[in-house]
Parts: C-alpha cells; sequence; structure tokens
C-alpha cells in the first residue's frame, strides 16, 4: 500500500500571519492529481510542505510505503521534487548535473551511469548531455529538472508548474513518463495549464481561500458544475461539455461570492 496522508494540516508564514492553508485533509493512494488554484492561493507552499522542506504549524503529514510510514533519510529516498524555480549549476553539464543528483538522491553507484542515461534518453537530452546547462534553452532545463527528481524512480512526485516553458510535444512526453509511474506513485502537479493537461489527469484538488476541495475526477467535477448550475436556474449551454477549466472558474467565482468579492 503506497498513500500520502494529511490530517488537519494548516501552514502560515509567521504566529502574525494569516494561515496560507488551514484545515487540510487529503489521503492520496497512486495516481497522477492535479492542484489548481490563484497565483497567491499557497499551491507551492503546500508541496513544500508535503516534500518536508516547510513545516506545518498544525496536523500532521504523513507518508506509507509498502505498509511503513517513512521519515527522514527513508523519506527522502523516495521523493521527487520539482520546484517552480529549480535551482542549477550553471557550469555542469547535463550528464554531470544528473550523476550528481543521483549521489544526492543515494542511488547506489554502480547504478548511476545507466539511470543517468535513460533520463537523457527519455527526456529527449541525450544530444545535449555535455552541455552546459547554462547554454540550455528554458525548456531543456525545464526537462532536466523533471529528469532529476524521476532518477530515483519516486513513490511520491512532486512538481511545481513542470509543463512551463515546454511546446506540446515536449509536454505530452512528460506526461507519458508521468503516467508510467503513476501505478505505484503519488504524483501531484501544481498547475495553472487546465484544458491543455486535463485528460492526463486522474483526479484533481481546488486549492483557494486556505482550503482544499478534493481530490475528484475531472468528470465529478464537471458533473458537480452541471447540476449546480441548473439548481441555480442557469443552466450550463448544452451545446458543449463543460472544460475543466470551465469548472475552475465557477468555483473561483463561488469562493468570491461567499466573501462578498
Amino acid at each position: 500500500m503506497t498513500r500520502f496522508e494529511l490530517h488537519g494540516a494548516a501552514f502560515r508564514r509567521s504566529l502574525s500571519a494569516p494561515w496560507t492553508f488551514e484545515g487540510v485533509e487529503l489521503s492520496l493512494p497512486p495516481g497522477v492529481y492535479g492542484l489548481f488554484g490563484p497565483n497567491g492561493s499557497g499551491k507551492s507552499t503546500l508541496l513544500e510542505c508535503m516534500a518536508g522542506i516547510q513545516s506545518l504549524g498544525k496536523g500532521t503529514a504523513r507518508f506509507v510505503l509498502e505498509g511503513r510510514t517513512l521519515a527522514d533519510k527513508r523519506f527522502r529516498e523516495r521523493l521527487g521534487y520539482v520546484p517552480q524555480q529549480f535551482a542549477f549549476y550553471e557550469e555542469m553539464n547535463a550528464e554531470r548535473f544528473l550523476t550528481y543528483a543521483a549521489g544526492m538522491k543515494l542511488i547506489p553507484a554502480h547504478l548511476v551511469p545507466d539511470r543517468v542515461t535513460e533520463m537523457l534518453e527519455q527526456f529527449s537530452l541525450a544530444d545535449y548531455r555535455k552541455f552546459r546547462i547554462g547554454a540550455l534553452s528554458t525548456g531543456q532545463r525545464r526537462r532536466l529538472a523533471i529528469a532529476q527528481a524521476m532518477l530515483n524512480d519516486p513513490h511520491l512526485l512532486l512538481l511545481d508548474e513542470p509543463l512551463e516553458g515546454l511546446d506540446l510535444e515536449e509536454r505530452t512526453n512528460v506526461m507519458e513518463r508521468l503516467h508510467e509511474l503513476a501505478s505505484y506513485s503519488v504524483i501531484v502537479i501544481a498547475s495553472h495549464i487546465l484544458t491543455e493537461i486535463e485528460h492526463w489527469i486522474e483526479r484533481v484538488m481546488f486549492l483557494a481561500d486556505g482550503r482544499v476541495e478534493g481530490p475528484k475526477t475531472p468528470q465529478q467535477w464537471k458533473t458537480s458544475l452541471l447540476h449546480e448550475s441548473v439548481r441555480g436556474g442557469a443552466a450550463f449551454p448544452p451545446e458543449r461539455e463543460p472544460t475543466l477549466e470551465d469548472v475552475y472558474m465557477s468555483y473561483i467565482g463561488r469562493r468570491g461570492d461567499r466573501h462578498g468579492t
């Protein structure tokens, strides 16, 4: 059994600051999850707390693998994480960087060369393995960041805006690689790109005003929108199926109405 859990989770920057999020309850088995919310809603902070980079102010986080709760070194060995702004060693070449990252992840030395080569090939970076990172394009750097996160075949993979700067073909390749992990790994993608990736995502969570709702399947969210529209007397246009972006805009609008905005 693999599962990531948050119970009563809350975070704030200081004792005098408002809660960035509060009362978050999640229990995530393997699969691909999308985390959506407005800019500044706390998506990146939530991922940092899930990764153990930030400490929760209240509540608990727990990652269970094969019936055991992992913590500290054992947790980090099974974690992959890509922040929105990834800090590279610009003078390293791509191959050297992945080799260095493999060592930091405690991958056995005899496995590192083949694993590095595999990641370079999977993310179309093999021809650039000797290029300085500082000379790579934005898309190549983004793919390299994702490659380092997947070096250790993680069971918990957290990605913050991983598709930013990638063209459609590159996005498709990245999502295909993620789906290869999804049968046994919990994968959470924080993103503002909804319509282009909604068919890749198995469950969706929305974060706004410090609250997380979901996860639900995209179809469950769309069905909820249709039901709410009918109850409100303003049925969704029958000529088209609602998109996840329609659901998102409705969700954010309803949150604003509750708060008088």
